[in-house]
């Protein structure tokens, strides 16, 4: 068994997990598998023997981002590894991206579902610029969300997201959901194989996808650019650990989805 770092998880404070979590199920009927907190989180790493946990916090508006980081950024350890998060239209994103450098943050993650915005939005590029500049990483998401609505524009598509790293292509960029969740067609189009990272998240659990389909997937990129994530508590750390323990694919791509490329990437030594 190889050690394994999770790059996409998510908590929140104790009473704002269980609004999520109860919206979650409310609207899709669907009951996530964790509560969506610190102490929910560590219990699912024990549980399925993961080392390292990516935290993900969203800045919902720019009146929350300094709140919002402050917060994540105080659950560092017991391997929490927390991730910065700046709305795209904060005023004072420079010393923003300046306090999460300074406190050893090393990448921020953007939500268009909370968020409010398209990756491609020309209104966020001097904050893009900004992270670039202090050589850190982003993190994309991609596609629809659990709670999405019916017909709802879907703003942050593969195609909108490979605009970025055609505008930006010094950019550190991490794409959650194989490229796209529920897109990806049009991630083997516009992201899978080129100079991206891409975790392999894919809520309910990627174990509930076919074999061959994550075979697939896995096969068009770069060995070194793919993450083992499972966004807990939308899904389980335990059931996807074992799913990708068991593809037809080499112990050694398997250690770096896992653990390696993870590292690497954080700047982490093993």
């Amino acid at each position: 068994m190889f050690p394994v770092l999770d790059f996409h998880n998510h908590i929140f404070p104790e009473n704002v997990a269980r609004k999520i979590i109860d919206s979650v199920k409310k609207e899709k009927g669907f009951m996530p598998y964790g509560d969506g907190t610190v102490s929910g989180l560590l219990k699912e790493m024990k549980r399925s023997g993961v080392k390292e946990s990516l935290i993900l916090a969203v800045a919902v508006s720019p009146d929350l981002v300094k709140e919002t980081n402050s917060w994540i950024i105080k659950q560092k350890g017991n391997g929490l590894v927390p991730i910065g998060s700046i709305h795209p239209f904060y005023e004072a994103y420079k010393e923003e991206v300046k306090r999460l450098k300074d406190g050893g943050i090393k990448g921020v993650k953007f939500n268009s579902l909370f968020q409010g915005f398209s990756p491609d939005d020309e209104r966020a590029f001097p904050l893009y610029e900004e992270i670039i500049r202090e050589g850190m990483f982003m993190i994309f998401h991609s596609g629809p969300g659990l709670l999405a609505k019916e017909n709802e524009e879907i703003l942050a598509t593969p195609e909108r997201i490979a605009r970025v790293l055609n505008i930006f292509p010094k950019i550190s960029m991490v794409v959650a959901h194989f490229g796209g969740a529920q897109m990806t067609e049009e991630a083997k189009k516009h992201l899978l194989g080129r100079d991206i990272y891409i975790d392999t998240s894919y809520p309910p659990g990627l174990c509930f996808q076919p074999k061959e389909w994550t075979i697939d997937l896995i096969e068009r990129h770069d060995p070194e650019r793919i993450l083992f994530g499972t966004d807990t508590p939308f899904a389980r750390q335990k059931e996807d650990i074992e799913y990708l323990l068991s593809l037809s694919i080499s112990d050694d791509l398997k250690e770096k989805i896992l653990w390696k490329n993870g590292r690497e990437l954080l700047g982490l030594e093993d």
